[in-house]
């Protein structure tokens, strides 16, 4: 299968990071009125972390439970297209938590300034 026989796939599911502390987001994942106040809120805040459809409104839909950090993960539907709320906490691909990545991340910083 060469080059022109890939069709180019576009992902359904989105991700948009929110900043939420660690404590609120552990206390209101699993509520879903109180998970939507928070949302409602940074959509206030934040209009340009959403898309434009978010006008409209959304639907809360399932929670996931994260493998890699057993972390329950929400997500929610604007216009029909799935998307993950990942909490700003998280690294990217539910790699880590950030504050156990900070150290590491100033180190490598401080190690390259130094050149």
């Amino acid at each position: 299968m060469g080059k022109a026989d890939c069709k180019p796939t576009h992902r359904k599911n989105k991700t948009i990071c929110l900043p939420f502390f660690q404590e609120e987001y552990v206390a209101n994942i699993h509520e879903s009125i109180n998970f939507r106040n928070c949302i409602d809120t940074y959509v206030e805040l934040f209009p340009e972390l959403f898309s434009p459809e978010i006008k409209n409104g959304y639907q809360m839909k399932d929670i996931r439970i994260s493998k890699k950090l057993s972390l329950p993960i929400r997500r929610i539907a604007i216009a029909g297209t799935p998307h993950t709320i990942r909490p700003s906490f998280v690294m990217p691909y539910m790699t880590e938590f950030t504050s156990d990545i900070e150290k590491t991340l100033f180190l490598r910083k401080t190690s390259r300034s130094g050149h």
